[in-house]
């Protein structure tokens, strides 16, 4: 079986490595930390199945599942991520990935999820399949965004700014900017700063988030 990982964090991306052949036999693989990477080695070799994060430098996340799925609509894509699921799994489900497994999951639960997508399963989460946008318990203003403004969102809580999304996801600044108005409008909100905490409220950020990263989105 060879396995794709697509991982910017080598200790992560080894720790995959170790579960997957501690527990599949002939288990071969490979590491890259990018899109482009990653579709020039699935030209180059065929894979059984690739790990994905979210984040992940120079690139667009959907846009890579878009790429992936016209070069292959059967390769299974599980998404490990440390984003929140109940934000961001049904978003990439409908873009085309196969599973979405938080990376606070146990070992146990990876090695679920992989064998589920290698069966042509969807693997999610009890929290996210519990979850109802339409149900005032469980409402998350965030489930109002589109795709796409929720990619400009995971870049802009990153702390890109529009020139910078612009050139990442291949669209005009113009574009962004309006993504971005629309973000704050939809969330009700006067500036990032406000986005940065409501996020940060509805667990969108991950823990390492800094005084310096919410300093960059006063701006």
């Amino acid at each position: 079986m060879n396995v794709l990982i697509v991982e910017d964090h080598p200790i992560i991306a080894l720790g995959y490595e170790i579960l997957l052949k501690r527990n599949f036999s002939k288990c071969s693989v490979k590491n890259v930390t990018n899109g482009s990477d990653t579709m020039l080695e699935l030209s180059a070799v065929e894979y059984d199945l690739i790990i994905l994060d979210i984040i992940l430098p120079e690139t667009d996340t959907h846009a890579l599942i878009h790429q992936i799925r016209a070069f292959s609509s059967e390769l299974p894509v599980l998404i490990s991520s440390s984003c929140n699921e109940q934000i961001y799994a049904r978003s990439y489900l409908s873009a085309g990935i196969n599973g979405y497994l938080p990376k606070s999951s146990s070992d146990s639960n990876f090695i679920l999820a992989v064998n589920m997508v290698l069966k042509g399963h969807i693997f999610i989460s009890k929290n996210v399949f519990g979850y109802d946008f339409n149900n005032s318990s469980d409402y998350n203003p965030f489930g109002v965004l589109s795709k796409r403004e929720l990619e400009v969102l995971k870049h802009l809580l990153n702390g890109l700014g529009i020139n910078a999304i612009s050139t990442l996801m291949k669209l005009t600044a113009s574009t962004i900017a309006t993504q971005k108005s629309r973000i704050l409008d939809k969330l009700n909100v006067n500036n990032m700063l406000d986005v940065y905490q409501l996020a940060n409220e509805y667990g969108l950020l991950n823990n390492g988030n800094s005084k310096k990263d919410k300093e960059r989105l006063e701006t």
